[in-house]
């Protein structure tokens, strides 16, 4: 809880800090205390390494239109763009394509495990939703699944603890996995005449986690699911 709360204050010093400029921003992500990364328009980066007390602006034209952010080390990061994700081994200096999506369609976010396993998932009117899996940081990617519809970003705890949250707006499912997709186990699903959906997920540990539950009726309601099994029930 204090690691949230620290991050969403950082987050509104920051937005001050950049007030007064003309930049929107499309993502934040912070490694630690001290690392953190903003993602904006135009190709633009913001990097600190003192706990938001001072950034420092990079420009890279690469990633113009990024929107899905993460980095698993002060050095290694990711930002998923179009159909397309990249990858920085500079702390976000310079920025290469590692994954083209076949399909051309828009991926959800990617999420790495560490510096070389990770998952993107996108979605296609051919194919629906297909997952995709690198071992290498990304030099190659397997398919795990293409039968699911809406998966949006995979989430991983650990290699031996990961799920997917799927969707389609009237219904929606929640899927784990042992043995880093390879299978899926469905855990929970919805479905509704007025629409449902499951997400976020964060999980403190290899058995407790939290998951939001959303019940789209004319009150728009959200749940907060709780497991303590590592999300075989909630």
């Amino acid at each position: 809880m204090k690691t949230i709360a620290k991050t969403f204050v950082l987050f509104l010093l920051t937005a001050n800090l950049f007030g007064q400029t003309t930049y929107n921003y499309t993502n934040i992500f912070f490694l630690d205390e001290n690392h953190g990364w903003i993602l904006g328009t135009n190709g633009n980066l913001w990097k600190t390494t003192n706990t938001g007390i001072t950034w420092e602006h990079i420009y890279n034209n690469d990633i113009n239109g990024g929107i899905g952010l993460q980095f698993t080390s002060p050095t290694t990061g990711w930002i998923t763009k179009q159909s397309e994700l990249f990858t920085t081994s500079d702390g976000g200096y310079t920025w290469r394509i590692v994954f083209t999506n076949p399909y051309n369609v828009n991926p959800s976010n990617s999420y790495f495990i560490n510096d070389s396993v990770g998952f993107i998932a996108s979605d296609s009117a051919l194919v629906k939703s297909t997952l995709f899996r690198t071992t290498d940081a990304g030099d190659n990617w397997i398919v795990l699944t293409d039968t699911l519809i809406g998966i949006t970003t995979p989430y991983f705890f650990s290699e031996n603890l990961g799920f997917i949250l799927c969707g389609d707006g009237n219904q929606a499912s929640v899927f784990k996995t042992t043995d880093l997709g390879n299978n899926w186990i469905l855990l929970n699903e919805c479905g509704s005449v007025d629409g449902c959906g499951y997400g976020p997920i964060q999980m403190l540990n290899e058995n407790e986690g939290y998951l939001a539950y959303h019940w789209v009726n004319v009150f728009g309601v959200t749940s907060i699911l709780k497991t303590t099994n590592g999300g075989n029930t909630w």
